[in-house]
């Protein structure tokens, strides 16, 4: 499981940072999260897969936990 939060942050982090550098890009992804991130990466999500994009303001901060998996589901 260690593998998969690290790659999820690896994959966060180079969206935030072309979001960050590339306004039409941080459109696309705020207006279009799923298509977005497929074409960025050249895959095809899960089709139950949902991405949200919330865009932080000056007086809010998010704070995103994945979800525990349990053992169960592990595998």
């Amino acid at each position: 499981m260690e593998n998969i939060i690290r790659q999820r942050v690896k994959i966060e982090q180079l969206l935030v940072e072309k979001a960050m550098k590339d306004a039409l890009f941080r459109a696309q992804l705020i207006l279009h999260p799923n298509e977005t991130v497929e074409k960025e990466f050249d895959i095809k999500l899960p089709e139950r897969t949902q991405v949200k994009v919330l865009e932080e303001d000056a007086n809010t901060v998010y704070l995103i936990i994945p979800r525990q998996l349990s053992s169960e589901t592990e595998g």
